[in-house]
């Protein structure tokens, strides 16, 4: 190739070069080129003539490598660029990120979070694209000043009007802060405060950090009337720097220094308004009673009056427990202080307008008395509408068919039909429930409907002999079961009643024809049991179980003496409880609970007149006992005219009702209970109640013939009575 001739990269050159020993020799020798890459190859080389052939092969054309660096906010806002074109050394930059909440940037960290951290203008070498991740930590807190006080709470010696100037008490203010503070100001302020006086209201250069103090004095002035002085101290730097002190003394006179006792209430009365029979849970209204002396009013009672006390109840807000009596012990209430109380009226109350007196008296106060009224007016009963009843298949003189209103008792008939068997009746039209749809004489209740009913008959066989079929009842164990008749013909309507002896209870009743197949019961309820004759004799059969008792009632358990009383009243319907729940046993028996409890417990008998003599009972629950009560000389009232249904029926009381109730007495009283006076109406009553085990005494020796009958005591001796 020539001089001028370039090198192209991917070919091969051979290269000759000549040359001469300078003794006359000819030599062959390496020839360097300096060209990078070159690499010589003499392997042709010609000794003889003087020229060494080369071998030379260009290489590719290089191209020098660059790399990427990429920044990573970690948790930062904002962005930075990438940097491209790196390649060797790179200088780190200040961060470009703006900071996470409460965090400054503290590094770089290369290749990874938990790589080499770096400072902003450190070398790093790029060898590769790179990420670098900013690392954030926590901004410390800025510096700020915090200032104590020292005493936090001042108070003098108490003096009498007269007094000498206390000594100043000294107050010391320090920054224990890592600012110092601004100036500060010190004042005194509350209802008390022109009766101090300070010996600075300023700390003008404010307190260096960590140790900085300063003092100043307060003192009481002199020449203060009686009573007692409290101010507040602040030393403020304006802002939000301030620090407090209470500061107080108390001047007393020797004439003026006789405690005074007294309370208000509100409020002063309470009208829980009206409502009607048979309402519950009436909002209670709370009294609060505040004490208006100079001194604690020593121990407080809030009581209800005699009458009071059987129709509402006191709620202590400290305790919330229901009772009639309340007790402030002790100091009572403070002076300046209050207590509060509810009252609320008892539920289900009888119609009428029931008053109390709520008294509040104590050991230095003047009673005070809240009066409480609340009318309960009889319920307004809705005129029912009118509807018809239809009635086809009757052969009775009156079926029963015309207009009723709803909730009436429709009394129908079907009559007698010559030849004819009845067989029931089929309900065409109307929601209602026969008492009994097998008799040709029945009731329903009217429903808010038209009624249409059928009376349906079938014809009896004229055949001598084999038209009837027999009924067979079997003996029970247990109870008794029978039928209506002892043979009938195919599809005639045949009635069982069972009844199981005391503490059993049907188990099953079945009918069953001579081929072992079971005829179809229906259930007319209060042990009474239907079924169609089949064309074939047929045997009925009833078994009965132990009943098991069931306790309603969480306030009463196996371990109570009443207990089996308790669940006796409640299965015969005596009484259903203080709620559903609840029976109450420790609870009071007004007078007409008991009559209603006595009339219920001998089977509800209805009185023969339906003129009341009492004005103090209208359309009540008990109306009816009461009248019949009368009627029996069980009770005469509480006057000629009123028999006081909502007042405590007493023990004495009690015993005098069972004995008019059985018609029986001691024959003389003897003596038993040292509380019975011989004198007494209620002695022989007592005595018969003893002897014959229906009431127990409080004790072996008394009968508290005063205290309110319990509803537990009421029930166990109920319980006893129907059980001897």
């Amino acid at each position: 190739m020539t001089a001028s001739e370039t090198f192209e990269a991917g070919k091969t050159y051979m290269l000759y070069v000549g040359y001469t020993v300078g003794n006359g020799y000819e030599k062959a020798q390496q020839v360097s080129v300096t060209t990078p890459g070159f690499t010589p190859d003499n392997n042709g080389a010609q000794v003889n003539p003087s020229w060494i052939g080369l071998k030379y092969t260009v290489p590719a054309a290089q191209q020098p490598t660059t790399y990427t660096v990429s920044f990573k906010a970690n948790g930062g806002t904002d962005s930075m660029a990438d940097v491209t074109g790196v390649s060797g050394n790179y200088t780190l930059p200040p961060c470009g990120f703006t900071a996470p909440d409460n965090q400054q940037f503290k590094a770089w960290a290369i290749g990874s979070l938990n790589g080499e951290q770096k400072q902003p203008g450190d070398q790093i070498t790029v060898t590769g694209d790179t990420e670098i991740y900013a690392i954030w930590e926590d901004t410390p807190p800025a510096a700020s000043a915090n200032l104590d006080i020292s005493p936090d709470s001042i108070t003098f010696v108490a003096a009498e009007v007269g007094y000498a100037a206390p000594v100043a008490e000294t107050v010391t203010v320090t920054n224990s802060g890592d600012a110092a503070s601004g100036p500060l100001t010190i004042s005194i302020t509350g209802s008390g405060a022109d009766a101090f006086t300070l010996s600075k209201d300023s700390i003008p250069n404010g307190l260096p950090a960590k140790t900085g103090e300063d003092t100043f004095t307060v003192q009481p002035k002199t020449g203060l009337s009686a009573g007692t002085y409290v101010a507040t101290i602040t030393v403020s730097d304006g802002n939000q720097l301030s620090v407090s002190a209470t500061v107080s003394f108390t001047v007393t006179d020797p004439q003026q220094s006789q405690p005074t006792y007294g309370i208000s209430v509100s409020p002063a009365s309470v009208d829980f308004g009206s409502v009607e029979a048979g309402y519950s849970g009436i909002t209670p209204v709370t009294i609060t009673v505040t004490n208006t002396g100079s001194s604690d009013t020593g121990s407080v009672v809030v009581s209800l009056d005699n009458v009071g006390k059987w129709k509402y109840s006191l709620f202590d807000n400290g305790t919330g427990n229901a009772t009639d009596v309340i007790y402030w012990n002790g100091l009572g209430i403070n002076a300046g202080s209050s207590l509060s109380f509810t009252v609320q009226p008892l539920n289900n109350m009888a119609a009428n307008t029931h008053n109390a007196t709520i008294t509040i008296s104590g050991t230095n106060i003047a009673a005070v008395e809240i009066p409480v009224t609340f009318t309960v007016t009889p319920a307004q009963t809705p005129q029912p509408s009118q509807h018809n009843v239809a009635i086809t298949g009757s052969y009775a003189q009156n079926s029963g068919a015309g207009s009723y209103a709803v909730g009436d008792i429709v009394n129908i008939d079907a009559g007698s039909r010559s030849g004819y068997e009845f067989i029931g009746w089929v309900i065409n039209n109307g929601n209602v429930t026969l008492a009994d749809d097998d008799a040709t004489a029945t009731s329903f209740t009217m429903g808010d409907e038209d009624v249409s009913l059928t009376a349906k008959w079938l014809k009896k066989s004229s055949s001598a002999g084999g038209s009837n079929y027999k009924i067979v009842v079997e003996e029970a164990d247990d109870g008794s079961v029978a039928a209506n008749r002892k043979s009938a013909p195919k599809g005639a309507t045949v009635i069982i009643t069972v009844d199981p002896d005391k503490g059993f209870e049907l188990d099953e009743v079945t009918v069953v024809d001579k081929r072992g197949r079971e005829v179809e019961l229906k259930d007319k309820g209060d042990g009474r049991f239907s079924f169609k004759m089949p064309a074939r004799d047929v045997t009925v059969s009833a078994t009965f179980s132990e009943k098991e008792q069931v306790n309603p009632f969480t306030d009463i358990s196996e371990e109570d003496a009443y207990y089996d009383a308790v669940l006796w009243a409640v299965e015969n319907g005596v009484t259903s409880g203080f709620s559903a729940t609840t029976f109450a046993p420790y609870g009071p028996c007004t007078r007409a609970q008991m009559m209603t409890f006595l009339w219920r417990s001998i089977g509800r008998p209805a009185p023969a007149s339906t003129e009341h003599p009492f004005t103090d009972i209208k359309d009540d629950y008990y109306f009816e006992a009461v009248l019949w009560a009368v009627e029996e000389g069980i009770t005469v009232g509480t006057t000629p005219t009123t028999f006081g249904p909502d007042e405590p029926c007493t023990r004495a009381q009690m015993a005098t009702f069972l004995v008019r109730l059985v018609g029986d007495e001691a024959e003389e009283p003897a003596g038993r209970y040292a509380d019975v006076l011989l004198h007494k109406y209620y002695a022989l009553p007592v005595e018969w109640a003893a002897e014959n085990g229906y009431i127990d005494g409080i004790s072996e020796e008394l009968f508290a013939p005063e205290d309110v009958c319990t509803r537990a005591t009421m029930v166990t001796a109920l319980y006893r009575l129907a059980n001897k």
